[in-house]
């Protein structure tokens, strides 16, 4: 597969019963199928990171970028599923992970942020703190670090 231009991420994928990379970059988002053209699949924009998992519907990608959001693609429509917003810097990771039952996803930002989500209900994952215009995530109001455990306390 060529990369098409300055990569940022990349994830392994299985669609169309075959695995391929998806490959995140400032020139967009690129699948291409070994031996299948016809099923190559690129999506123009700016990206910083994909994922690959499993949601109820079937194969997924999500993928972040310098407008602050969480994109989920459903891979059989090749459209955005769900736009989920909530960092107030460029989003520079993800990944995918289950809890219990749960399929999350987890981002990371230059606004020093990190995120759980719940792709299933459309959002932040509740009782997770959420940053005020102000406030330095990370760090009390002398700007001494504060540490965190996972439910934002």
């Amino acid at each position: 597969m060529r990369d098409a231009g300055r990569s940022t991420s990349m994830c392994a994928v299985t669609l169309n019963g075959q695995v391929t990379l998806a490959i995140a970059g400032l020139n967009g988002l690129r699948i291409d199928f070994p031996n299948r053209p016809d099923l190559r699949w690129v999506q123009p924009g700016a990206f910083t990171h994909v994922t690959a998992f499993t949601g109820a519907g079937g194969p997924r990608l999500a993928t972040t970028g310098p407008d602050q959001t969480l994109r989920i693609w459903d891979t059989r429509t090749r459209k955005i599923e769900r736009t989920l917003v909530g960092h107030t810097g460029t989003v520079t990771a993800s990944c995918a992970f289950t809890l219990g039952e749960r399929r999350l996803l987890a981002t990371a930002s230059a606004d020093h942020t990190v995120r759980i989500w719940d792709p299933a209900v459309d959002g932040f994952e509740q009782g997770r703190e959420r940053p005020r215009p102000g406030d330095r995530p990370g760090r009390d109001r002398r700007g001494r670090a504060r540490a965190r455990g996972l439910g934002g306390r």
